[in-house]
């Protein structure tokens, strides 16, 4: 029968004395990990010995490493999610690992360790964690943290150009972006005069007021702009405004000299306009006051003299065109009805007054 055993660290069992055999036996080992051999010699009673021998890796050491959320991005803007690890354990190696967004409550079926897991949120939009646990083969156990912030929702807001305006005559515009985003927030924009998805120029940072130079070429143009959050989200807006260069053309149908002996004065005009249908024109008499033109056909008044009148049409863009007529004035006198009546009578009076004073001389002599 098995009398005795001794156990040691040393194959040649140097100061390992013999004990009383027992088939459990407890044995600490020398704090240095890695792979152990653990050597055994078991006695009978008669003397008879035989050797055995057993390795294990001694590894008390927890992995080390990281876990990262898309590679360690900010924000997201999908709630399926890859997480990343970088793990290290030098001695028995990375055996499990276990995801939750709950420290609590990790699910207790570990999977084996691969490049990433797919992790998919559930609920609320926000700052979210994923915790893990990683277990090494000898059991050693290190719980490991990553957060993103959730952002299901893209930006809103307003984008114009020039504060609203219908038409410019420039083709350096404004485009004023008012657009916030209550998640991630603001990150990029970019603009384009085409598809949104094939011109796009390049992303910069936001402007709130960004200059853009509209394509040449009058008549509307529509600017798509694209603004983007950090999540990722992108949302367009496609205003528009009316490129007008071109000034309205000024015809004066009546003679731009005018020498009349009549106060009255017709000026006879075509205004048009290649964008304007309805473009506003206005007078002056000498320098005066600017009035509106009642029509293209209309009369003024002068004194007599010499004047100036000049014409000016401003369509909607604020392009202006100009004309003037010169007017030369000469009253002339002419006699009425009533006036040579008037003048009958005076001739009558008159011839009626001398008749009567030459009798009265002619009486007295």
């Amino acid at each position: 029968g098995v009398d005795a055993y001794r156990i040691s660290e040393d194959p040649f069992f140097n100061e390992e004395i013999w004990e009383t055999f027992s088939p459990t036996i407890t044995w600490d080992m020398s704090h240095e990990e890695g792979n152990r051999h653990l050597f055994a010699q078991v006695r009978d009673v008669i003397g008879n010995v035989v050797t055995l021998t057993d390795s294990i890796i001694l590894d008390t050491t927890a992995p080390t490493g990281t876990i990262s959320i898309w590679g360690g991005i900010e924000y997201t803007g999908n709630r399926t999610v890859h997480v990343y690890f970088m793990l290290e354990d030098e001695t028995s190696g990375v055996a499990l690992v276990a995801l939750s967004e709950s420290p609590g409550n990790l699910d207790p079926d570990l999977d084996p360790p691969e490049e990433y897991y797919e992790w998919t949120f559930e609920g609320d939009e926000g700052v979210r964690t994923i915790y893990a646990v990683v277990s090494d083969h000898a059991g050693n156990m290190v719980e490991l943290s990553d957060s993103v912030f959730l952002d299901l929702t893209p930006p809103s807001g307003t984008v114009i150009i020039n504060g609203g305006a219908e038409v410019t005559n420039s083709r350096t515009v404004t485009i004023e972006i008012d657009v916030t985003d209550d998640g991630s927030g603001i990150d990029m924009m970019a603009a384009s005069h085409g598809s949104p998805m094939d011109t796009l120029s390049e992303w910069v940072p936001i402007d709130e007021n960004a200059e853009w130079e509209l394509p040449v070429g009058d008549g509307p143009v529509t600017v798509y702009v694209a603004v983007g959050d950090k999540a990722g989200h992108i949302h367009y807006w496609y205003p528009s405004i009316v490129l007008d260069t071109t000034a309205p053309i000024i015809i004066i149908n009546s003679p731009l000299k005018v020498k009349t002996d009549s106060e009255s004065v017709t000026i006879d005009l075509s205004i048009t306009d290649a964008i304007d249908d309805d473009v506003a024109a206005q007078y002056r008499i000498d320098n005066g006051t600017w009035k509106d033109v009642p029509s293209q056909k209309f009369t003024i008044k002068v004194c007599e003299g010499k004047h100036v009148v000049e014409i000016r049409a401003v369509d909607d863009a604020g392009n202006e065109a100009n004309g003037m007529v010169e007017v030369d004035y000469t009253a002339t006198f002419q006699f009425s009805s009533a006036s040579l009546l008037i003048i009958v009578i005076i001739i009558v009076v008159v011839g009626l007054v001398g008749y009567y004073i030459w009798k009265q001389k002619a009486h007295e002599n």
